[in-house]
């Protein structure tokens, strides 16, 4: 898919970000775990994969009911197995399902395959859209979708970009829309106090630019991808 320049009408922005990296190409793939690369490791459980097709079907379904959004798939080639990237692999899920029959979506979705962090998903998503807009304006709604546990970990990241300004962007209304959750087995397994970790370490580095934070980036470009970025 090519990230060519979005017209002036959209001023909104809808984010999906990756988890993991779908590799299968046909109709009953994207269900398949085994057609997946870096599930949560040694859970795979049964609604992992399916948690992950209703974040695609819901970014696409707000992209088709809002005129004025952009979709952005969001998320780097993270895995060391395969050189496909999350968001690539995400449209992939999305074409494998007829675009959930809402084909028009198509047209106003673009890829963010740089981002290896939360951080990145939301700042390179909007750096993104900024770069590709026609008039070069920051979106004025930005709406991402996944996991609930991770609700608090965005608004975290989301409050940090607004009140810096970073990279110069400008102030803008957030949502998070909370599709679904991973198990209560799952969070009590780990997942839930990884999580805490993980928004106190970005409330030490809230760029994530330094620590296990930064650690955690290093790991996560085994290809060598990130330097490639279009934007700064």
């Amino acid at each position: 898919m090519e990230n060519k320049a979005i017209p002036e009408k959209l001023t909104n922005l809808v984010i999906v970000p990756g988890h993991a990296v779908y590799v299968g190409s046909c109709r009953n793939d994207p269900y398949d775990a085994d057609k997946w690369v870096g599930t949560y490791a040694g859970y795979k459980y049964n609604d992992e994969v399916p948690n992950y097709v209703q974040h695609i079907q819901r970014g696409v379904n707000l992209a088709d009911c809002d005129k004025r959004a952009l979709l952005v798939f969001s998320g780097g080639k993270t895995r060391k197995q395969t050189t496909k990237s999350e968001a690539e692999s995400y449209v992939s899920v999305a074409e494998n399902l007829a675009w959930f029959g809402a084909s028009s979506a198509k047209d106003v979705t673009r890829l963010e395959e740089f981002a290896t962090d939360s951080f990145e998903n939301l700042l390179f998503s909007i750096q993104l859209f900024q770069m590709l807009h026609t008039k070069h304006i920051f979106p004025q709604k930005v709406t991402v979708v996944g996991l609930r546990f991770k609700e608090e970990r965005y608004q975290l990241h989301a409050d940090v970009i607004i009140s810096t300004g970073h990279k110069g962007i400008e102030p803008f209304i957030f949502r998070y829309d909370d599709v679904n959750d991973i198990p209560d087995y799952v969070l009590k397994a780990g997942s839930g106090e990884g999580e805490e970790l993980t928004r106190r370490q970005f409330q030490f580095w809230p760029f994530g630019d330094g620590g296990p934070l930064q650690k955690k980036r290093e790991v996560r470009d085994p290809h060598g991808w990130y330097d490639k970025k279009p934007y700064k």
